[in-house]
């Protein structure tokens, strides 16, 4: 075939493939431009059914097909760039989520093909601030840059100060000290300067709630005292009755506050608070305060037996076979004095040791001289020694 032969059908079969692309025979244009040696022209037609295309599937097979056609030319690398960007483009629609091999892919793509912006955000979406910062260096986004170095210095130290804060909050606990856990916790989730994501800390909101549901509460508590389990009523005074009060009685001819127990210079002393059915000694109405004395038998409502006594710890307030000890006071076991402490509506346990007394140990750890208590503390007043106190699993008094 001579040259002019060659030419003649060259130019023949390219101005075939303008008319079909003109009629909008785009299929048949693509395959005269392949004849004609024109893969440039088959690669824009391609390119031109792609965007025109609604189907995802079929705008990516024409976009592969003409990057497969003209390799090195303009119109193919087009294609690959374009395909690129929408495969990225789905794959952030779907958060990246069990995509990590492909999304790599497709950012390593859009690296190679100089299209920063998405490289960038496909980096991100990876969790590779290394690839991030290089595209966006690619991109020539200095304002960008400067505000991911920054959020990424941000970011490594608030994730040192997690780490920090939550062996403070375990080494805290370690030593009993739940009340300065609590608060560091409390005001690390509460901080102006945490993220949603932080505000929501899974672990130390968990932490947090581990520490605060162990607590004990004021005012009723069950204590071993060197070995004997009993239930104790810790505060200034006592209240019995059927509602709203320290020691509660299942009865309607109860008031809800029917009997206070309260000292008077010292002396434990009790008084009926004003009830209907009121409280009787000896068949006579209690009509004010009187002296417990040794020993009192007291009938609540004409009906419930209630029996209040001298206690080394304070008095023993028997309400129906019931057993409290009320320590009127700080109650004090061995060296150590517990109290009731207040954080918001709540009333937990604290135990305090006095300057001059060695403080309380528990697996021969030295505590502070004031913690709050937890249900399975357990303590002695020297390393190695016996138990003094513990607490056990609370029960509820009915």
């Amino acid at each position: 075939m001579s040259l002019l032969h060659w030419f003649n059908k060259q130019k023949r079969a390219l101005a075939r493939a303008e008319r079909q692309e003109r009629d909008g025979q785009y299929d048949a244009a693509v395959q005269s431009f392949l004849r004609a040696e024109a893969p440039g022209d088959a690669a824009r037609v391609l390119l031109l059914r792609a965007d025109a295309e609604q189907k995802v599937e079929q705008r990516l097979a024409h976009y592969a097909r003409a990057a497969a056609v003209d390799v090195d030319g303009d119109h193919g690398q087009l294609a690959k760039k374009r395909s690129t960007a929408l495969r990225f483009d789905l794959a952030n629609a779907a958060g990246g989520i069990g995509l990590d091999a492909e999304l790599r892919r497709i950012a390593s793509e859009l690296e190679a093909c100089e299209h920063w912006d998405k490289a960038a955000a496909a980096y991100r979406l990876l969790g590779d601030a290394a690839g991030e910062v290089r595209a966006l260096k690619g991109a020539g986004d200095i304002e960008a840059l400067e505000q991911k170095l920054e959020a990424d210095q941000s970011q490594a130290r608030e994730i040192r100060e997690r780490g920090a804060l939550l062996k403070r909050l375990r080494d805290l606990e370690q030593l009993a000290e739940r009340h300065a856990a609590i608060c560091a916790a409390r005001s690390w989730l509460e901080g102006e300067h945490r993220d949603a994501a932080s505000k929501h800390d899974e672990e130390v909101s968990g932490l947090l709630h581990r520490i605060r549901s162990g607590l004990i509460t004021a005012p009723v508590v069950t204590l071993e005292v060197e070995g004997a389990r009993r239930h104790y009523v810790i505060g200034e005074e006592v209240t019995v009755g059927r509602t709203r009060s320290d020691i509660v009685i299942a009865s309607n001819a109860i008031s809800r506050q029917h009997l206070r127990v309260f000292r008077i210079d010292g002396e434990p002393h009790v008084e009926d608070l004003d009830t209907r059915n009121g409280t009787m000694l000896s068949g006579a109405r209690l009509a004010s305060a009187i002296p417990v004395g040794d020993r009192l038998s007291l009938t609540l409502a004409g009906q419930i037996p209630c029996t209040i006594e001298r206690d080394e710890c304070g008095v023993m307030i028997d309400v129906a076979g019931t057993k409290h000890i009320a320590s009127l006071g700080p109650l004090v076991v061995g060296s150590w004095r517990l109290s009731d402490a207040h954080d918001g509506e709540d009333h937990f346990v604290c135990l305090s040791t006095p300057a001059d007394r060695p403080p309380p140990f528990k697996n021969d750890l030295a505590l502070r001289r004031r913690i709050e208590l937890a249900v399975g503390d357990a303590f002695s007043e020297k390393r190695g020694g016996p138990i003094v106190l513990s607490v056990p699993q609370q029960e509820t008094i009915a």
